[in-house]
C-alpha cells in the first residue's frame, strides 16, 4: 500500500514533467510546498518555473492534490458540506497561495483510477475565457465544466478542463494571457 505523501509527491513530480514537456521550461516540486524563498521571489504553490529564462515571469500558482474521494458531483450536491467538498477546499487553497504572490491560480487534481498523466486542471473563469477566446478554435476530447456559486458569504468561479486537451493548445498563448490576467483582471 502506497501511503498519501507518496502519492502526492509523485503526482507533483508528474505535474513538473507534464509543465516542462508541454512549456520547454524546466519545473520542480517546491522545496517545503511554496514557503521557499529564491532570488528574492516568493514562491507559492507546489510547483515552479526553476528555468533561468522563464522562472522570474512565470505566471501562474500551481496546486496538485491526489486525493481518492475527489469527486465532481461534490459541486452540485448540496447535502454535502464545504468541509466534506475537497475540491472546494483545494481551490481555496490554490487560490490563497496565488493572491499572496500575484499569480493566476492553477489546481491540477487527480484521483485514484484515473489514466495515467491525466489530471482535471481548474482555473478562473474569467482566465478560461480569455485563453479560449486566444484558441479559437479549440476542439477538446473531454468537455468543459463551468462551476459558479454565490452565497452570502463566498464566492467560486471556476472552470476545470481534462490536462490532455490543455497541452494540446499553445503554451505561449497561455502564459501570455496568464500574466495579463493578473495585471488587469481579478481572479
Amino acid at each position: 500500500m502506497v501511503n498519501s505523501k507518496a502519492k502526492g509527491s509523485r503526482n507533483e513530480r508528474n505535474v513538473s514533467k507534464l509543465m516542462q514537456d508541454w512549456s520547454g521550461y524546466e519545473f520542480a516540486r517546491t522545496p517545503q510546498s511554496g514557503g521557499l524563498h529564491w532570488k528574492k521571489q516568493y514562491t507559492s504553490g507546489d510547483i515552479c518555473c526553476i528555468d533561468d529564462k522563464h522562472g522570474h515571469r512565470f505566471a501562474f500558482s500551481i496546486e496538485c492534490k491526489f486525493h481518492e474521494e475527489l469527486d465532481l458531483l461534490h459541486l452540485i450536491d448540496d447535502t454535502i458540506g464545504k468541509k466534506s467538498n475537497k475540491i472546494l477546499l483545494f481551490w481555496d487553497q490554490a487560490v490563497g497561495d496565488a493572491k499572496q504572490v500575484n499569480k493566476t491560480p492553477l489546481l491540477f487534481m487527480r484521483r485514484n483510477g484515473m489514466k495515467a498523466g491525466m489530471h482535471f486542471v481548474v482555473m478562473p473563469t474569467n482566465f478560461f475565457l480569455l485563453w479560449l477566446n486566444g484558441i479559437q478554435p479549440w476542439i477538446n476530447k473531454f468537455g468543459i465544466i463551468h462551476y459558479h456559486k454565490e452565497t452570502e458569504k463566498e464566492s467560486y468561479q471556476f472552470t476545470i478542463i481534462n490536462s490532455v486537451d490543455l497541452v494540446e493548445t499553445d503554451y505561449r498563448i497561455f502564459h501570455k494571457l496568464g500574466r495579463r490576467v493578473i495585471r488587469n483582471v481579478p481572479v
